[in-house]
């Protein structure tokens, strides 16, 4: 969005587009009319002042026909020698000039119409020309812009014009804004506002509560804000309803958008935002442009925020499909800014839309357009535009002081004495400067070529670096993906081999056969399709990255009751799930918990003489927020005599515990915040002799 001063300048320009909005209402009809009666006119000079008023008419319309016309006015009244008509000519220049953006020649029109009026003493044209020239100097120079202001109300004043008193006023208003003195803002922007109750200007009262209304924001009194731009956007409507002023509405709009933009509070500010757009996108020509532009970089900053609130600073790359719709919207909104800028010459919307749009082309993924939009960028940031205008609107100044002074008696005596003088000095010099010339001439070459060379070399060797860095982070992450890979792979192989090893694979079969043997066909059906539902469940879930909790559940209750089936009696098995946990929304990673159940029973309970017990509890613990803990607990011989039994077997391998260990260590690397826990706990009397094993897990539900 635009910094507080520059977006300052452009409320000075608003204040201006009402009066435009109200020309475009009947300024068409009163161009019509003049066009009909210019033939029927005798007089030159009246032709002159008929002309002078359609090129003013034409500049919120047409500002290239109004040239048109205000050059014909000119060399008419300097053919007649009217003087008058030359400074109605000057002005009508000036102003559709300043409708091209051509701030330059405008101002150096305006400079010509003050000169004749001011000769000619009319201080009513001088006011109007003073004006008009501090609402270019708003632009570059606002300390000066206030000076110009205040000479235009004290004339004001001086010839007792009420109106031209109101909008002077608010001007002076807008540079105090520009300048952060928002109490002297706030103080004549009230003055103008009684002023306008006096005169019975309802729509000019609206459009000064509109501008309190900002610089309450600016302050921070947002209750305050919302309240005066809110209450003249109603007049507004209701003005509208009788006398339409195509811009007020919009403009008033785009305050409240700021406004909330100012509050954080991104979805009204969006709102608003495209309802201004909207309505300055159909105003004709180009004078609801540079709101337009503003408007789509707003839009594009606040889609842009939306995703920088929900991603952490260090972010480089966008996965999530809503954030990326975001992006994209924001990417159209600043690439509509740019088209826009670049139609009516906004440079300060151009460089605002190229910074936002190299910033979401970065979290696109898109370095290479980002680079090249950042080059776009750089080279209108550090244009010398601004400091040309500067210099030359302050030759322009210096130009028409000094003529002023050059027409009065004394400066035209004090030039004619110092004349011979003069020519005497110039004709010793003229020979010295020549030389002189082309010295300087010959080193401004030899340093530009030196500057040239010196950045172009420095440009190249940051094009090599960057393409360099880029294309070694392109590399060192497709390696670490393909490792990453490569150990899930290995590992869920593993997981794999240890639910389905032959021991299982061998008692199920012969557990199958006893029931064929003792002509139970019955109960070796059933535990046949159990076998193979879990075989299928295993094999389905090996090649996914999570599965919700009820399917991880549904493949354990298969396990548990093969196992149950073949222990009977022997083996006593509690699972109990919390309520409080909905099974369909919790995802883990498959095959994680029944290789830990598998190994209670293999090397817990299996070799124990006692009554077998097996407990599993799911639930979610309150310190906790959306995770699960796991709680695997038996009663068998533990693992340290477990670990005896096995040593006296020869080639016996355990992969289970192993393999979901390193599986959790390699998913916990690419876990940013929340990890899996793991914690195995070995219970113990107080003499020492085994109580079994408890097996902790605690899982996030931050995996899918």
């Amino acid at each position: 969005m635009p910094s507080p001063a520059k977006y300052l300048c452009l409320l000075l320009i608003g204040l201006c587009m009402s009066a435009f909005a109200y020309a475009q209402k009947q300024g068409q009809q009163k161009i019509d009319s003049l066009q009909r009666q210019l033939p029927l006119l005798t007089k030159d000079s009246d032709k002159v002042i008929a002309l002078s008023h359609i090129s003013f008419a034409y500049f919120p319309i047409d500002p290239s026909q109004g040239v048109t016309y205000g050059e014909q006015c000119l060399q008419l009244a300097k053919h007649i020698g009217f003087d008058k008509g030359e400074a109605l000519a000057y002005n009508a220049l000036g102003a559709n000039y300043w409708a091209k953006r051509n701030f330059l020649k405008a101002q150096d029109y305006y400079l010509k119409a003050l000169k004749i009026n001011t000769r000619l003493k009319d201080k009513a044209q001088m006011a109007r020309n003073i004006h008009n020239i501090a609402d270019i100097y708003l632009r570059f120079d606002p300390n000066k812009a206030l000076s110009y202001y205040q000479k235009a109300v004290a004339i004001a004043h001086e010839i007792n014009d009420q109106e031209k008193v109101l909008g002077y006023q608010a001007n002076i208003s807008s540079v105090y804004q520009v300048q952060g003195n928002y109490p002297e803002a706030l103080n004549y922007l009230q003055k103008s506002v009684d002023l306008a109750r006096k005169l019975h200007r309802q729509r000019d009262v609206a459009a000064y509560e509109s501008l309190m209304g900002i610089i309450e924001m600016e302050i921070g009194h947002y209750s305050q804000a919302l309240q005066l731009t809110t209450d003249a956007l109603a007049i507004f409507k209701q003005i509208a309803a009788t006398n339409p002023a195509k811009d007020d509405i919009p403009r008033t709009l785009l305050n409240i958008a700021k406004i909330y933009g100012k509050k954080n509070d991104l979805k009204n500010a969006l709102l608003y935002n495209q309802d201004a757009f909207r309505l300055f996108d159909q105003l004709p020509g180009n004078m609801g442009k540079d709101y337009a532009a503003e408007c789509q970089n707003n839009i594009g900053q606040i889609y842009l925020d939306m995703v920088l609130r929900k991603t952490k600073p260090d972010t480089r790359y966008i996965q999530d499909t809503v954030l990326k719709s975001h992006l994209y919207q924001s990417e159209a909104a600043f690439r509509k800014s740019i088209s826009i800028s670049l139609l009516v010459k906004q440079w300060d919307a151009l460089t605002i839309a190229q910074h936002g749009l190299v910033k979401v082309q970065k979290l696109l993924g898109q370095p290479y357009a980002a680079l090249d939009t950042y080059e776009d960028y750089s080279n209108f940031k550090d244009s010398i535009y601004n400091a040309e205008m500067n210099k030359s609107i302050a030759l322009h100044q210096m130009d028409f002081e000094y003529n002023q002074e050059k027409d009065s008696l004394n400066t035209l005596n004090k030039l004619q004495a110092s004349k011979i003088q003069f020519l005497d000095q110039q004709r010793v010099l003229d020979h010295l400067k020549v030389k002189q010339q082309w010295l300087y001439f010959f080193l401004t070459l030899i340093i530009f070529c030196l500057i040239a060379f010196y950045f172009l070399y420095r440009y190249r060797l940051a094009q090599v670096r960057l393409n360099n860095d880029l294309h070694s982070e392109k590399i060192n992450k497709q390696l670490q993906e393909a490792e990453y890979k490569k150990n899930m792979n290995q590992n869920t192989l593993a997981t794999l081999i240890s639910q389905m090893n032959p021991h299982f694979i061998f008692n199920a079969l012969n557990t199958i056969q006893s029931y064929i043997y003792s002509d139970n066909k019955k109960l070796a059906g059933e535990y046949l399709g159990k076998f193979s539902d879990l075989t299928r469940k295993i094999l389905d879930n090996s090649n996914k990255a999570t599965i919700s909790l009820a399917e991880e559940l549904a493949l354990l209750n298969l396990y548990l009751d093969i196992e149950k089936t073949r222990f009977g009696e022997e083996l006593n098995i509690v699972l109990k799930v919390s309520p409080a946990i909905d099974p369909e929304n919790f995802y883990i990673p498959p095959m994680l918990i029944q290789p830990f159940v598998e190994n209670a029973i293999k090397h817990g309970l299996l070799h124990s003489s006692k009554e077998k017990q097996l407990r599993i509890e799911i639930s979610v613990p309150n310190e906790i927020e959306d995770t699960l803990e796991i709680v695997i607990d038996d009663n068998g011989i533990g693992r340290e005599q477990s670990r005896q039994l096995n040593s006296k077997r020869n080639g016996h391998r355990s992969f289970a515990n192993d393999a979901n260990e390193k599986r959790i260590d390699i998913i916990n690397l690419h876990l940013e915040t929340q990890k899996i826990a793991l914690e195995i706990i070995d219970k113990k009397a107080d003499d020492g002799s085994p109580l079994g094993t408890k097996v902790v897990l605690f899982i996030p539900n931050s995996l899918n």
